[in-house]
């Protein structure tokens, strides 16, 4: 599962995504949220930072 953006939907949908035992990806593009998602569920979600030039790619 792939996810854009580590908002509270996207934080979300990790949690589903994990909970049903998903391989869990999360980009975006604020460091410091991914900081706060590697907190929440460590392993159990990869987290990709990215920029908006990226994205359109």
């Amino acid at each position: 599962m792939r996810i854009i953006g580590g908002g509270v939907v996207g934080r979300n949908g990790g949690k589903m995504g994990i909970g049903v035992g998903g391989d869990v990806s999360l980009i975006d593009v604020k460091g410091e949220g991914l900081g706060q998602l590697e907190d929440e569920f460590g392993d159990e979600m990869k987290r990709l930072m990215c920029n908006p030039v990226k994205m359109g790619d």
